[in-house]
């Protein structure tokens, strides 16, 4: 693999995991493009300081068409995406959320933006795809859906991962806790095969 600047696609880039993420990527020279839901705010100075390229763009993982025209756009800009980090689920909930708003959020979200850039991804013959989901909770009072939801997402991307293997794809799940500089590093300067080791947990 030669040593050009990797792509990145990072959901959810203005907070938590996503932005953690992002700027360990910007800080190796990397380049990434980040969605947030409002660009005006999420992103200022954002890059600061940083040696790699940031593209901000305002996407709402809810939304399909919304999604659609994030993904069109990175591709646009730089003719592929190397690493996908589907961090969509990165919103919080009103309090009064409804259980289909929660669902929603939780598995929807992040299966709609897998379900859209994936095929960029297979048309290239590589790249990484990293989700970063919550932890499948045991189902308590108050926390139902959100625990099926996490499951469901889970039960996906290791499906996903089976799938994918034999195309050149890599597949790794993250928990919020996991996603640090060492993943960044790790999925930089990991050849496309995607039995390269790696932080996080190959799914």
């Amino acid at each position: 693999m030669n040593d050009s600047p990797r792509i990145w696609f990072i959901t959810g880039a203005a907070h938590g995991s996503g932005r953690r993420l992002a700027r360990a990527a910007l800080a190796r020279g990397d380049i990434v493009v980040g969605t947030g839901s409002d660009v005006a705010t999420d992103f200022d100075d954002f890059a600061a300081g940083l040696p790699g390229d940031f593209h901000a763009l305002e996407m709402t993982p809810t939304s399909a068409t919304s999604v659609r025209q994030a993904v069109s756009h990175a591709v646009a800009l730089h003719g592929r995406i190397d690493v996908v980090v589907n961090h969509a689920n990165d919103e919080a909930a009103a309090p009064d959320a409804t259980a289909p708003h929660l669902f929603d959020l939780h598995f929807l979200a992040p299966l709609r933006v897998m379900q859209i850039v994936l095929p960029v991804l297979r048309a290239q013959g590589h790249g990484q795809y990293v989700d970063v989901s919550s932890r499948a909770l045991a189902p308590r009072r108050g926390w139902d859906v959100y625990a099926v939801a996490a499951d469901a997402v889970l039960r996906q991307v290791r499906a996903l991962a089976d799938e994918l293997r034999p195309l050149g794809i890599g597949v790794v799940r993250l928990d919020p806790d996991d996603a640090d500089i060492g993943l960044v590093d790790g999925l930089g300067t990991m050849p496309d095969a995607p039995s390269a080791a790696c932080s996080g947990r190959a799914a």
